[in-house]
């Protein structure tokens, strides 16, 4: 029904990814997913740096941008945030300080080369709050508020863009910070509305095309906040599910007191605010998590019989205790 309606083969596959990896240890596949990420990073920037590819290079704002011979800048500094986030979490309290500096340079690089800022600082942040969650000062109150995050955003995001007034101070400010993404969104949602199923959007943004490597011409209009593109192209439904399921596996996460998994899908999460790119698995693997926090795992199945089976054996021997008195 997605494929049809939307025609987006990775949207389409998340929710059959997800489900079918409700029984998959979690640390199993993003390790998988790292060696993955990386190898298809190193190749595809050492194949523009050897010009069997193109390196696209793009000015904005006096800012000399690498493509790294990707279709669009942003898509290396979100993969590599990936791989930061996916490494934090596998490794978690044995985290040693060479490793997190060789993920600051990774990060740099791209930072110098792509311009990418958001990518950057919360990477940044990422490595500075993991050091919190492995000394166990990770305040549990901000934990327990971290798991609202996706509601808090999807709010912020829809009432800022929505009431956006270039005469009102703050907001004229904030957008121009924000390169202009306020006032692009709410055209957006003048231009297209949302519905209850999404709509076929055409926004025209910078991304290079796939044949000869050229900044398509015309009128730009893209919408990079996340909750705002999923909810105007796939509707209201698949947005207040997405963001219900998110909310639903940070909350077993902090129960649980999984404050990386928190950490990291929080950083997520104000990764949206300004890049569109959280919604598939090659850019937030971590959307696979969502399959053990919906579904009774065969983990948790086991651990259900094994509670079962030992509750009759201590009624057997209670039982046989009494039996022993009388």
């Amino acid at each position: 029904m997605i494929i049809r309606h939307w025609n987006n083969t990775p949207i389409a596959a998340l929710p059959i990814f997800i489900f079918s990896g409700r029984n998959v240890n979690l640390e199993r596949v993003l390790k998988a997913a790292i060696v993955t990420s990386l190898a298809s990073l190193v190749v595809i920037i050492l194949s523009a740096k050897l010009g069997i590819i193109t390196d696209h290079v793009g000015v904005s704002q006096f800012r000399i941008r690498h493509y790294l011979g990707f279709t669009y800048i942003l898509f290396p500094s979100a993969i590599f945030f990936n791989i930061t986030a996916m490494i934090i979490y596998i490794y978690k309290d044995k985290l040693k300080l060479t490793l997190l500096m060789l993920l600051l340079l990774g990060n740099y690089y791209f930072y110098v080369m792509t311009r990418s800022n958001l990518s950057f600082y919360l990477a940044v942040v990422l490595i500075i709050l993991s050091f919190f969650a492995r000394k166990n000062n990770f305040k549990s109150h901000f934990a327990f508020l971290s798991c609202f995050s996706y509601i808090i955003f999807f709010v912020i995001s829809y009432l800022i863009i929505r009431n956006y007034s270039p005469s009102n101070l703050w907001m004229y400010h904030l957008n121009l910070i924000l390169e202009n993404r306020i006032a692009l969104g709410q055209e957006s949602l003048d231009l297209f509305g949302i519905h209850l199923f999404g709509s076929d959007v055409q926004w025209q943004g910078f991304g290079l095309d796939f044949n000869n490597g050229v900044v398509p011409i015309g009128n730009y209009l893209y919408v990079d906040n996340f909750y705002i593109n999923i909810l105007q192209q796939y509707g209201i439904i698949y947005t207040f599910l997405f963001i219900l399921f998110l909310t639903i596996l940070l909350f077993k996460s902090y129960k649980k007191k999984n404050y990386y998994m928190v950490i990291i899908l929080s950083m997520f999460a104000i990764h949206g605010l300004i890049d569109d790119l959280m919604d598939t698995l090659y850019y937030n693997t971590f959307l696979l998590a969502i399959g053990t926090a919906l579904f009774k795992t065969t983990d948790m199945k086991q651990k259900s019989i094994v509670k079962v089976v030992n509750k009759l054996k201590v009624e057997k021997e209670n039982k046989t205790e009494k039996k022993l008195r009388n």
